[in-house]
């Protein structure tokens, strides 16, 4: 947000330039933020900013297995990359929820990524985050840890 000034005061042009000089001469030392390493959130839909590193291999085709995220609404989402995504896979509770059920949640989430959704996107020559999204954003509502659907 502050690259872009969305919501922010945009990082000062002097500061900006330092930061691009920087990352031109250490290259794969700093991106923009999650959007500029897989393809969710405001990456989809922006135009490309050209002036810092963009989009990092896929984590050699695995998840990058973050830990979970607490988001502004209470909930705990298995994905800071998706944190945006709404999709029962990444539910994995509440502030306040028996941090031994969210920790069960999440190994679950983890069996799946390993189980299920890298095989899955190994078969099908794409980024484990491409076919987790594509999931997502198919699933019924409720709908947890099943395979991925067909594109």
């Amino acid at each position: 947000a502050i690259w872009h000034g969305r919501g922010v005061e945009q990082i000062p042009a002097g500061r900006r330039a330092k930061l691009v000089a920087w990352a031109a001469a250490h290259p794969g030392r700093i991106y923009l933020s999650h959007e500029d390493l897989i393809p969710v959130g405001g990456a989809e839909r922006a135009p490309a900013d050209t002036s810092l590193p963009q989009r990092v291999p896929d984590f050699g085709g695995k998840c990058a297995r973050c830990f979970p995220t607490l988001k502004s609404d209470g909930t705990i989402h298995a994905c800071a990359f998706a944190a945006e995504e709404p999709a029962a896979q990444y539910a994995l509770g509440r502030l306040g929820d028996p941090p031994q059920e969210v920790a069960s949640r999440y190994r679950q989430f983890l069996g799946w990524v390993e189980q299920v959704l890298e095989p899955a996107a190994a078969a099908a020559g794409e980024s484990p985050c491409t076919v987790c999204l594509r999931w997502a954003r198919a699933e019924p509502a409720g709908g947890h840890l099943a395979s991925p659907p067909d594109r």
